[in-house]
């Protein structure tokens, strides 16, 4: 499944299941509902937002999620224990001002970070000042989440060698965050962002033709 499928659960077990050879669900779809502008987070008549999950409280956090969800595997908190998770990232020793012009000086399609300081009361760094960025989204239609992700830890590796780390683990957290060994093997090794992301192009691209018979909208 890819990092960012864009199904829906019913698509999915139809994918899955036709994968699989296995017969296919019955799913019962939705009537006046397809995708289209109603469902893009700035569009005037998108529909109602229902957060779906306690830390993802707003539209724009979801956005950014796409992004920052890879801090979580790293041990820089993700905003968790702040009035924006997701949106705001950041440790005790990060520098917050160089973060964020490092990061605006790439010139990311559609994304601005801005220098800030937090003291999450929950999860990593609870109760701890911590300099980071605040992170926004102004055009979903432009905006690449993997790249903004993967130039973000760049950045901080970059920036903060001796005191950024993956979390470890027998399968470290961020390998089950993007189902793989390799990309944080590159990041550690210095690779640069975009070139991780073309060697994972053609993964996306079987995964685009193969998620195109099961869509429903």
């Amino acid at each position: 499944l890819a990092f960012r499928h864009g199904m829906t659960l019913g698509e999915i077990a139809r994918m899955i299941a036709a994968r699989e050879g296995l017969p296919a669900p019955g799913v019962v779809a939705c009537t006046g509902w397809s995708r289209g502008e109603g469902t893009r987070v700035f569009a005037p008549g998108r529909l109602p937002f229902v957060p779906p999950s306690p830390n993802l409280r707003r539209a724009r956090a979801v956005l950014a999620y796409a992004a920052t969800v890879l801090i979580e595997g790293t041990n820089l908190s993700e905003g968790r224990g702040t009035a924006r998770p997701f949106e705001t990232i950041g440790a005790p020793w990060c520098d917050g001002a160089a973060l964020a012009h490092a990061m605006n000086a790439l010139h990311l399609p559609a994304v601005h970070f801005a220098p800030t300081r937090f003291t999450p009361t929950a999860s990593k760094h609870a109760g701890q000042p911590c300099g980071g960025v605040r992170f926004t989204a102004r055009d979903e239609a432009a905006y690449d989440p993997l790249l903004t992700g993967l130039s973000l830890i760049a950045a901080i590796r970059d920036l903060h060698a001796t005191d950024f780390a993956f979390l470890p683990g027998e399968r470290p957290f961020f390998d089950l965050l993007t189902g793989q060994t390799w990309i944080r093997e590159a990041l550690l090794a210095g690779e640069d962002p975009n070139a991780i992301k073309r060697r994972w192009q053609r993964d996306v691209e079987e995964f685009a033709a193969e998620r195109r018979g099961s869509l429903l909208y």
